[in-house]
């Protein structure tokens, strides 16, 4: 059956509303032609701003979870923070690392980053993880995954055997969920049923930074930290990282109004050592959404391709513009030896293709 095209129908009330909203005919061509609710609010609609983002208290065991967390800092019990390899997944371990040392004011000793191995690792929790965890000279009694462990229901509860709680923070697909929700404290994913969060389609790194947000909230309530203790709104830019590498969905108005605030910080004058790097290598003055995409994101997901994520945590974590750019200039290095893996591989399949529809092949298999 061929595909049949069809020209997308014009909302003449939503486009005078784009109109009077400041937007171009083109962009309320656009606009009009794509939203179909004529009470939509235009300029929240193109200009979504953190008002959008809705309460943690949404998340299923947000409470529980962010609870126990509280706890252990209160407590100055030793907390791993476990992540994932990719952008997400390091997004989410600077950005815990940064709240929990310069917010919540945990020791350095009482906090470590976990992040797994992609060339030797299992995908998520690993059994080489839980072993690390387990080998610690100071065993934590909390670890906490971020952009990932909804597929790890058994190596959790290895660790809970051994009397350490595991909260996972995740928003990919749960797998074994009565199983999980047996072995983990609290499983804290917009995925799960019963879930009443809003947005589904955000990273990782969003959901821990909602549930580190309540724990904020917690820890005022029980006075260990001021009323005036700043929101976590300053490491949002690591937000944008992860909802565009991660290829969340812009047309929620939570994750627009992320990547708008986002880029906002990384391109004010004072932001961190790995933005200001990262500008002075490609000769960019302000950082856009493609820029993320498209340069960073790729340089960011090398690192654990061919060497280890932990070299684009130490970029992104950098304090000082030194450090940032000799980080950059390895994950650049790896990054070009990934393109040439690649190139090499691709034309060693279009060779093997060719050979296949040369012997008359009914179908092609490169592997």
């Amino acid at each position: 059956m061929m595909p049949e095209i069809r020209q997308r129908k014009i909302n003449n009330i939503i486009y005078d509303k784009a109109i009077l909203s400041g937007c171009d005919a083109r962009q309320a061509h656009i606009i009009s032609s794509r939203v179909t609710d004529e009470n939509v609010q235009i300029n929240s609609f193109i200009r979504p701003d953190l008002s959008n983002l809705y309460s943690p208290l949404l998340l299923k065991d947000v409470n529980k979870g962010a609870t126990r967390i509280a706890q252990a800092v209160i407590n100055n019990e030793v907390i791993v923070l476990a992540t994932d390899w990719d952008s997400d997944g390091t997004s989410s371990s600077v950005l815990g690392m940064d709240v929990m040392r310069n917010t919540f004011h945990v020791p350095e000793d009482k906090i470590s980053v976990l992040i797994g191995d992609r060339k030797r690792d299992a995908f998520g929790l690993s059994d080489a993880a839980v072993d690390r965890i387990l080998e610690m000279n100071e065993r934590p009694s909390l670890v906490i995954t971020a952009d990932m462990g909804s597929g790890d229901a058994h190596r959790i509860a290895l660790l809970a055997k051994q009397g350490i709680d595991v909260i996972v923070t995740d928003h990919h697909e749960i797998s074994s969920l009565e199983e999980l929700k047996h072995a983990a404290y609290a499983l804290i994913n917009p995925q799960q049923p019963g879930c009443e969060y809003p947005d589904k389609a955000i990273s990782g790194a969003v959901v821990f930074f909602l549930v580190l947000s309540h724990v904020r909230e917690i820890l005022i309530e029980k006075k260990v930290l001021p009323e005036g203790t700043p929101t976590l709104g300053n490491v949002m830019d690591y937000l944008v990282l992860s909802t565009i590498a991660d290829c969340m969905s812009l047309t929620s108005l939570m994750n627009r109004a992320i990547v708008l605030y986002g880029l906002h910080l990384i391109n004010q004058q004072n932001s961190r050592p790995c933005w200001n790097a990262f500008k002075r290598e490609y000769n960019k003055s302000i950082l856009d959404a493609s820029d993320i995409g498209f340069y960073l994101s790729p340089l960011v997901n090398s690192s654990s391709r061919l060497t280890h994520a932990m070299n684009s945590y130490h970029f992104l974590n950098a304090k000082t513009d030194r450090e940032a750019e000799q980080s950059l200039k390895a994950l650049i290095l790896s990054n070009n030896e990934r393109k040439l893996i690649e190139n090499k591989m691709k034309d060693v399949a279009i060779l093997d293709a060719q050979r296949q529809v040369d012997a008359g092949c009914s179908a092609i298999v490169c592997y």
